[in-house]
């Protein structure tokens, strides 16, 4: 909801409005002010504001709420601690305090001298100032300030316009043990396998463009979060990530003994691919050297490979199971939320990777089908199978890939 007044305020001497998201009031640049032959672009306003980025903050607050009201509740009435260190508006944050009931306090920041300004404003705005503390520097010096003054806090929060990659050391190290650490990256283009030698640069993986890419970049950057986590003889365990829109966002808790890093070494792997016959395979990354084969056993044509990646799960079930109930009775966002979740929760994740419907027409020639018919064929035969929220074209089944390729033939 938007109020349609204009407003400058004190030293911040731009077009400015104020909406209602969420519980919070937010004074945020009207974006209007600053469009370009009618083109209205976030990012061309003197502090970054994103409305369509609402669906991340939704989900973002009902994570919260739900993890540590059924996961992991505070104990001895101790309240959690988040820290924001890209804020911007502070919306994200101020919504943390409002919506997030065992808030104790929220640290924000951002280098952007007005969006300094502007948080302290939104902070005074939803009368939470007391809780929050403000920072105006860059975002990896202040969460190194933050660990040197008050110690480890329980969730650190990364949602920048790219990559997470350049504050992932900062945030492992000021994360507490058994905490959370909530990223986003908008780069996804990269792991996608659109740019290999930048995903090689940047996240040290080797990426192609496949049928399945959206699963790819997912795991890449799980995978990525892992080996940075492994520096520090810390293990991960996802418990929601998704690709949706133009972004990935990834909730997992770092867990900071050798035992769980060992685990989480563990599921590393690679992917291998053909690009003849479309079969694929997932090799350990600790016996990869061994495991890794050249050629394809179904065609005989060379395999490449993705990698190294998450092999493992990125869904914890029971919390998305408790985030459809609180999403139930909280209505936290739209309907599109709900519709993601119950996909996740019936996703198949333990199961890489998944496969396009065009992949089965082109190769047999024929129309495409709805992925929803492969589903159901595969399950009235007994294997497991699901859609998948990666690719509206997309699904997931629990068989060998010659049987698969026999059953899709069958698919009318």
């Amino acid at each position: 909801m938007h109020n349609n007044s204009m407003y400058t305020y004190g030293e911040i001497n731009f077009p400015l409005e104020i909406i209602n998201e969420g519980h919070a009031r937010i004074m945020v640049p009207r974006l209007e002010a600053f469009s370009r032959n009618g083109v209205v672009e976030p990012a061309w306003a003197p502090v970054f504001y994103n409305p369509k980025a609402k669906f991340s903050r939704d989900i973002s607050i009902l994570f919260l709420y739900t993890y540590f009201k059924h996961i992991l509740p505070p104990k001895n009435g101790r309240g959690i601690k988040i820290i924001e260190p890209l804020s911007a508006t502070g919306v994200r944050g101020l919504r943390y305090i409002l919506e997030v009931p065992f808030v104790e306090k929220v640290f924000l920041n951002d280098k952007n001298p007005l969006a300094f300004k502007l948080i302290k404003v939104n902070s005074q705005l939803n009368k939470v100032h007391e809780k929050v503390f403000i920072g105006n520097e860059d975002a990896n010096i202040f969460m190194y300030g933050v660990l040197s003054r008050e110690g480890h806090v329980d969730v650190v929060d990364i949602d920048p316009f790219g990559s997470s990659t350049p504050f992932l050391d900062t945030a492992l190290r000021l994360v507490r043990n058994n905490g959370i650490v909530c990223l986003t990256f908008t780069d996804v283009a990269v792991p996608y396998g659109v740019y290999p030698l930048t995903c090689l640069r940047r996240y040290s993986a080797f990426s192609f463009r496949v049928p399945f890419s959206p699963e790819t970049a997912l795991r890449i950057l799980l995978g990525h979060l892992c080996r940075e986590a492994l520096k520090f003889d810390y293990g991960i365990e996802p418990l929601l990530a998704f690709y949706v829109d133009y972004y990935v966002r990834i909730f997992a808790r770092v867990i900071k003994k050798i035992q769980v890093a060992n685990k989480s070494l563990e599921k590393l792997a690679y992917v291998g691919y053909c690009t003849k016959c479309g079969f694929r395979m997932q090799v350990n990354y600790l016996t990869a050297k061994h495991g890794m084969v050249s050629y394809c056993d179904l065609c005989g044509h060379k395999i490449r490979y993705i990698g190294p990646l998450w092999g493992g799960r990125y869904l914890d079930k029971k919390l998305i199971e408790f985030m459809l109930m609180e999403n139930e009775k909280q209505r936290y966002g739209d309907s599109r939320l709900d519709k993601l979740l119950k996909t996740l929760y019936n996703e198949l994740d333990e199961v890489p990777f998944y496969y396009n419907v065009g992949e089965f027409a082109k190769m047999f020639k024929m129309n495409e089908k709805s992925p929803t018919k492969y589903v159901k064929i595969f399950r009235e035969k007994g294997y497991k199978a699901s859609l998948t929220h990666l690719d509206s074209k997309g699904f997931k089944v629990h068989a060998e890939y010659p049987i698969i390729l026999e059953e899709a033939k069958k698919v009318e």
